[in-house]
């Protein structure tokens, strides 16, 4: 493939020219159950998308015997390592949880000369990723409504900061998204001087101040559907900042 690199912490390595990644199929939860004394069955799965494996393919060619053990030893380094991103373009990577299996096929009559690595990946968070996109918003009346899009094709959980003025307080923050219904409502008279609340979707977390403020959020953790997201806040004066993740599967 044109661009292939993983990443781990600050260690960024581009594969070599000859790689490429193999079939990944991804799965829903679509158990179901049968019906006890009539026809059909009833849906207990949840719908949501399994793990995935990926497979990484690295060809390793040498003239000689000690030029590819050289060679080899160096990539089964890299790919025996835990929590890499796998980017495919500069603005997409999926999250290779574990190394699951490694397997080094020589080509007939090139014994440690020439073979095909593979390394298969579980993805345990099963989607492609772009880094975050952050969004400002200032609330200077109510209700405030303004559209996100998320140009992925699945839904995300953003990160909502909100962040009262310098002297004034948001006692009473609602935000709701019009295109599934999710309503996140927080209360807390401490949110005020320019003190911030941090409602996190992905993580399903509320702090206000750093501190853990997850009894005064009312409703659903919020969520970002693919396409326009139409979003009304209620409340008073106040700064939001929403940062998220486009996905894809």
């Amino acid at each position: 493939m044109e661009y292939l690199k993983l990443v781990k912490d600050a260690d960024e390595w581009t594969l070599p020219p000859n790689s490429w990644i193999g079939s990944m199929p991804a799965s829903a939860r679509s158990d179901t159950q049968a019906r006890a004394f009539q026809h059909g069955s009833v849906k207990t799965g949840s719908g949501k998308v399994a793990e995935r494996v990926l497979p990484l393919s690295i060809l390793v060619s040498a003239a000689t015997q000690v030029e590819y053990l050289a060679k080899a030893d160096e990539i089964k380094r890299r790919l025996y390592r835990e929590n890499q991103r796998l980017y495919i373009a500069p603005d997409r990577y999926i999250n290779l949880a574990v190394l699951d299996s490694l397997e080094e096929k020589f080509d007939k009559g090139f014994l440690l000369r020439q073979a095909v690595l593979t390394a298969e990946y579980k993805c345990t968070d099963p989607f492609w990723h772009a880094p975050p996109t952050t969004t400002t918003v200032s609330a200077t009346g109510a209700p405030r409504v303004f559209t996100l899009s998320n140009g992925g094709n699945v839904d995300t959980a953003p990160v909502i900061t909100v962040t009262a003025p310098v002297s004034g307080a948001v006692p009473d923050v609602r935000i709701s998204n019009a295109a599934n219904g999710r309503e996140s409502v927080f209360r807390d008279p401490r949110l005020a001087n320019g003190a911030s609340v941090v409602i996190d979707g992905a993580a399903g977390t509320v702090t206000l101040a750093g501190g853990n403020a997850v009894n005064a959020f009312y409703g659903a953790f919020p969520r970002l559907e693919p396409g326009n997201n139409l979003l009304t806040y209620t409340g008073a004066r106040c700064t939001i900042q929403i940062a998220y993740e486009r996905r894809w599967l």
